[in-house]
Formats: structure tokens, C-alpha cells, sequence
């Protein structure tokens, strides 16, 4: 009878093991995919891989050194005294994302929200980016990228490794039902 409880416990476990692996894997891709399409709203452009991007004058092609390529939103005079408004507009981005997931994380109680300017709406003249051909722009782009990447990415892991552990909680009553079909096989066999 000992043999039967530790044969159970060692496939509810294995399979407990193997759920929760796999729901972080998706979870992990889902992140990495939703971290490059905020890090390039970030930057003002969008990213060519997870993007359909509409051909226009205003766009600047830019190929980072990973090879990822970025359509980026280019403001229409560039003033370089006015270069250091990029940085200004990559932080507010990342707060109007910062909103936007706070407000998608409470409950939807169908109230009316109180405030209903809080999320600043897109403005034209402040949604693009003073860029040049310059390296010392692309440098810029690229690590302004690459900050709202990984800060977007360790968001999503953080609130997605709970709910791969709950999840994966479904795998040890699927190993005790793999461990099941297994004895009756053994069995008639």
C-alpha cells in the first residue's frame, strides 16, 4: 500500500513540476512579447516583428544591435537645444503605462472613473522623437529601448510567476490521473 501512496505522490508531484514549468514558459513568452511592445510605445516607434507598421514620411527605420528593427516616430523640426525632450517623453510614457496597468489591476465595478484626465491623451507633437542620424541619437534611442524593456519585462514576470504557480497546482491532479491510467494498463497487462 506504501508503494501505491509513493507511486501516486511521485506523479502528482512530477506533474505539478511539469505544469508549473510550462505555464511559466508561456508566461515568460507572453512577457517578453508584451515588454517589446511597450518598450517601443516608450521610444515613440513601433517594432516590426510585433507590429504591422503603415509606411509614412515621418517614420525613421532603426536597426538596433540585436537586429531589431524600429520604425521610429520622428518629430518634424529637429532642434538639437530641444534634444533632451526625448528623455521627458520616455518618462511619461512609462507613467501613462504605469496608469494604465494600475487601472487595468483594480476592479472593474462599472463606475464612472473620478478622474477622468488620468491618463493624458496622445498629443502629435509630443508623441514622436527629435532624432537624427547621428550615433549619439541612436545610442540614446537604443538604451532608452532597452530600459523600458527590461523594466515592461520584470513587471510582467513578477505578476505572472504567481499565476504560473497557481496553474501549475492543475498538474498534480493530472500526474495522479496519469499515474491512474498507468496502474490499469500495468494492471491488464
Amino acid at each position: 500500500m506504501r508503494k501505491l501512496a509513493r507511486e501516486a505522490g511521485v506523479f502528482g508531484l512530477l506533474g505539478l513540476l511539469m505544469a508549473s514549468i510550462g505555464f511559466f514558459a508561456k508566461l515568460y513568452a507572453d512577457a517578453r512579447l508584451t515588454a517589446r511592445t511597450e518598450a517601443a510605445q516608450a521610444v515613440h516607434a513601433r517594432d516590426d516583428q510585433v507590429q504591422h507598421v503603415e509606411p509614412s514620411h515621418a517614420i525613421v527605420l532603426v536597426t538596433l544591435n540585436d537586429g531589431t528593427i524600429l520604425h521610429v516616430r520622428q518629430c518634424q523640426k529637429y532642434d538639437p537645444q530641444t534634444a533632451y525632450e526625448s528623455a521627458d517623453r520616455l518618462i511619461a510614457a512609462l507613467e501613462t503605462r504605469s496608469l494604465r496597468q494600475k487601472q487595468a489591476a483594480q476592479p472593474n465595478d462599472s463606475a464612472q472613473p473620478r478622474n477622468k484626465l488620468a491618463l493624458p491623451k496622445p498629443d502629435e507633437t509630443f508623441d514622436c522623437r527629435n532624432f537624427s542620424s547621428t550615433q549619439y541619437d541612436q545610442v540614446s534611442l537604443e538604451r532608452d529601448y532597452w530600459t523600458a524593456y527590461r523594466e515592461s519585462k520584470h513587471q510582467a514576470l513578477a505578476g505572472n510567476v504567481l499565476g504560473s504557480l497557481a496553474k501549475g497546482l492543475l498538474g498534480f491532479p493530472a500526474g495522479l490521473g496519469v499515474w491512474i491510467f498507468y496502474r490499469r494498463v500495468q494492471n491488464s497487462g
